[in-house]
């Protein structure tokens, strides 16, 4: 009869004599494998956290650029100041104002634009750099160092702490531009004192330049946005009009928003619309990063800045804003002027 026997793995002698075998094959890799995840994961996240670096400070260096050529502007326009260079300081404010629709024009520049037009009197030129600043203040500046918290890490960052520096980064931009629309407003009432002789009158060709940009046309709305690797960066934007364009212009339509200079991306989404009344236009957008390598590495963050174009009619029922959008904006501009008088009495 043959003897009945447990198999191996119920035997105490086997494992009183392979226990050290045991280990060497299977617990040893095993915590050696442990380790090497956690170096990876360690060294991941300073990747990323340099990658993050240096995609700031591209785009601080990249805003500093566009900083330099605005103040350069800006300061060209206050040395042209004879009745000569009206001319001269026209085609500068018209490339400021150029700057301001390419989503180029953000603070500290809109600080200096509106500190310098106290002492425009050239009613063309002071027209064509407010509506810059204006419009530059509907912007979130693309040096603002705003995160995006989608698919946070818990071993990177808590979502909780993200959405704390998210806060505290779109309250600086949010305080920034109050700064500064509060500058351009008390330019307004400066300009009065700064300016005595000056009137809202244009001649024809300037008042066709100021139509060209203030009046019914085609617009262009641009927002530089950014995403981490394997990363998703959402939301929406609400673009109001400028408090000049609302009073006698609306929003007619808006074409599907894209992307320019799109760099590093998986994928990118936009949409927009228009509220009925014309006054408010919205865009969402996503935008997704690219995969990670076979070893965690990322090739590098995504970036692109999103487009939005759309086109102003003249709203119904507003005085000469079909025939005369030039004259329209010099009478608000006298009546600001009016006003800010009577204020000072």
């Amino acid at each position: 009869m043959v003897e009945s026997r447990a198999p191996w793995w119920r035997d105490e002698d086997w494992w009183r004599e392979h226990w050290a075998d045991v280990i060497g094959a299977i617990v040893i890799p095993l915590m050696l494998y442990m380790i090497d995840c956690n170096g990876k994961s360690a060294d991941e996240l300073l990747v990323r956290k340099q990658i993050d670096i240096q995609q700031q400070s591209k785009n601080e260096s990249a805003a500093e650029a566009d900083n330099h050529q605005a103040i350069e502007l800006l300061a060209n326009l206050s040395t042209h100041t004879g009745s000569t260079d009206l001319q001269a300081r026209r085609a500068m404010a018209q490339a400021v104002l150029g700057y301001a629709n390419q989503g180029r024009l953000y603070h500290p520049s809109t600080a200096v634009a509106a500190d310098y037009l106290r002492l425009e009197c050239d009613e063309a030129a002071y027209q064509l750099l407010s509506q810059a600043v204006a419009r530059a203040l509907l912007q979130t500046p693309k040096n603002a160092n705003i995160p995006s918290c989608e698919d946070k890490a818990a071993k990177d960052e808590t979502l909780a702490a993200c959405a704390a520096r998210r806060t505290n980064a779109l309250k600086a931009v949010a305080d920034d531009q109050g700064d500064d629309r509060a500058r351009l407003k008390q330019a307004e009432l400066d300009r009065v004192k700064m300016c005595p002789g000056s009137t809202p009158e244009m001649s024809a060709a300037a008042a066709d330049m100021v139509s060209q940009y203030t009046g019914p046309g085609q617009r262009t709305f641009r927002q530089y946005l950014d995403v981490g690797c394997a990363q998703t960066n959402q939301g929406s934007l609400n673009i109001p009009l400028s408090d000049e364009e609302s009073q006698t212009l609306k929003i007619d339509k808006v074409l599907k928003p894209h992307f320019e200079g799109a760099s590093n991306l998986n994928w990118t989404d936009a949409n927009a619309w228009v509220d009925a009344d014309g006054d408010q236009l919205g865009a969402s957008y996503a935008l997704r990063g690219l995969d990670r390598q076979t070893m965690g590495n990322c090739p590098g963050g995504g970036h692109g800045t999103l487009v939005v174009e759309y086109t102003l009619v003249p709203r119904p029922g507003a005085e000469n804003a079909q025939t005369a959008p030039a004259q329209t904006q010099m009478q608000r501009s006298l009546g600001k002027m009016q006003r800010a008088i009577k204020s000072k009495k």
